[in-house]
Parts: structure tokens; C-alpha cells; sequence
């Protein structure tokens, strides 16, 4: 069980994660963040997630971070989620 999870992505792939682990109980409350806001309000507006904001502001909250955005993209991304985390240490 996490408090938090964060997803990266909250299309076709990080919704379901989002919708499995609402109804599995995996955490109390899931942050998401993508670059298209009509996926996020869509998101919120299915109970997929419970807030969205921004990347720096999420890994700071989230017990559990899923990347779920197209593999080019993590290219870019996960650099910054891991410095992200680093600085938190």
C-alpha cells in the first residue's frame, strides 16, 4: 500500500495502471501529469486521479512514480525524475 502513486502519462496505459490501483487499494491518492490537459481533466473526470499538477511537485509527494509515456519521450523525462528524487535524498 502507498500513499501516493504518481503517473507520468495518463492515456490509454497510465489510466488503466490509474484504474487497477484504485480498484485494487493500492494507495489513497494518485497525482498524474501529462502534456495534453484534456488527458488529465479526463482523467479526473473518470475518478482515474484524484489531483494533477507538475512533474516537481509530484515526485516530492508520491511514494511510487509510473512512467507510462511513449519511449522516446522517457529519453527526455526520466532524466528529470531521477534528479528529481536525487535532490530529495
Amino acid at each position: 500500500m502507498f500513499k501516493t502513486i504518481g503517473i507520468v502519462g495518463v492515456g490509454l496505459i497510465g489510466g488503466s495502471f490509474a484504474k487497477s490501483a484504485k480498484k485494487l487499494g493500492l494507495c489513497e491518492k494518485i497525482i498524474g501529469i501529462d502534456i495534453n490537459p484534456d488527458y488529465l481533466q479526463t482523467a479526473k473526470n473518470l475518478g482515474l486521479i484524484d489531483e494533477f499538477g507538475a512533474l516537481e511537485t509530484m515526485v516530492t509527494l508520491c511514494d511510487f512514480i509510473i512512467v507510462a509515456i511513449p519511449v522516446n519521450a522517457t529519453r527526455a523525462v526520466l532524466p528529470k525524475i531521477l534528479n528529481l528524487c536525487t535532490n530529495q535524498i
